[in-house]
């Protein structure tokens, strides 16, 4: 069995590595594919699971992981949509809300969790949030 294991598996478990030399070593894999696509990956990317299919590993960055599998259309448009979601958040001024943004923009860098429900769980709570404040706002202005 040890001998069918795949060398970057077997980096992934070492006792003297840490997993901070695993993700720079997995973020330079996929740079490295990044680099070697045709224009139409480069643009379209090489389809969702690509980094598992390709390199047997999780990117750990969700930025990276979107831009091999989605190329920079994908990353474009997914910036966009945070942009845009992040920009509703920190206008509501609600604190509780703007930290929990903040943290969610720190983890989108080290984990891949754009494709887990709980993300968008997360942020559809916190919108639900903002516009709850904002109609409770609305209804005490008109009622004064």
């Amino acid at each position: 069995i040890i001998g069918t294991l795949d060398e970057n598996l077997l980096l992934r478990y070492t006792e003297d590595d840490t997993s901070g030399h695993i993700r720079l070593y997995t973020w330079g894999l996929i740079v490295e594919g990044v680099l070697n696509s045709n224009i139409f990956q480069l643009l379209f990317g090489h389809g969702l699971g690509a980094c598992i299919r390709d390199f047997r590993l999780d990117a750990h960055n969700m930025l990276l992981q979107q831009l091999y599998e989605m190329g920079v259309v994908g990353l474009v448009l997914m910036v966009a949509f945070l942009v845009k979601i992040i920009r509703r958040i920190y206008l509501s001024k609600n604190v509780c809300c703007i930290c929990l943004i903040n943290a969610l923009v720190f983890v989108t860098l080290l984990t891949p969790i754009w494709g887990h429900i709980y993300y968008f769980t997360l942020i559809a709570c916190i919108l639900y949030i903002v516009n709850t404040q904002k109609k409770i706002a609305n209804i005490n202005y008109k009622q004064s």
